[in-house]
């Protein structure tokens, strides 16, 4: 059996016993108590600034600029 097969059905199976969706929900709940806590911190609560912030990154990785 080739590796790609094997990995596939593994995905498979987790997908269907429900694990990727405990694993999608258990990531968001992570992601978003980082997010809270680098805005918390870095930001000092402004969750405006931490956005604009963000956004201007993001324009300038796309832009190259």
């Amino acid at each position: 059996m080739k590796i790609i097969n094997i990995f596939f059905i593994i995905l498979l199976s987790f997908t269907l016993s429900g694990c990727v969706t405990a694993l999608l929900v258990t990531g968001t709940v992570v992601g978003g108590v980082y997010v809270a806590d680098e805005i918390e911190n870095d930001y000092n609560g402004d969750a405006g600034e931490f956005i604009e912030d963000k956004s201007s990154k993001a324009y300038r990785a796309i832009t190259g600029n």
